[in-house]
């Protein structure tokens, strides 16, 4: 009898950026780990190791932006219907919820970590 390979792959790895989302990249070497979108919850997948766990936290509706701090603590998640949520990465504990006037079009964190910039329209919330 022939063995076959089973190579399965996780498919839903990098559906919110087939639908607009956007992925965040967080750590160096060893620890690096990529963040995505997944319908209404947040996928964690660490590079070195090929292990993706999903985060506890699950949004009222499709994630549409996300951004990590520099320092990899604080994950700020809005979805299609304009709700920010910083979500603490290592406790899963969401910190702050709030709710943006237009809709987001970017989402970045400050390169000191302090602020969180949220584009919509011409507008900088």
């Amino acid at each position: 009898r022939e063995a076959y390979a089973m190579n399965f792959g996780f498919s839903n790895l990098l559906g919110s950026p087939y639908r607009g989302g956007n992925v965040c990249f967080d750590g160096e070497g060893s620890e690096t780990c990529l963040y995505v979108g997944v319908g209404n919850r947040i996928a964690r997948t660490n590079l070195a190791t090929t292990v993706t766990n999903v985060l506890k936290f699950e949004s009222q509706s499709d994630v549409d932006r996300i951004a990590i701090r520099p320092d990899g603590r604080v994950l700020a998640i809005v979805d299609k219907l304009g709700r920010l949520a910083l979500l603490n990465t290592s406790q899963n504990v969401v910190l702050h919820r709030m709710t943006l006037r237009q809709h987001c079009g970017c989402l970045q964190y400050s390169p000191c970590g302090r602020y969180l910039g949220a584009g919509g329209g011409r507008g900088l919330q």
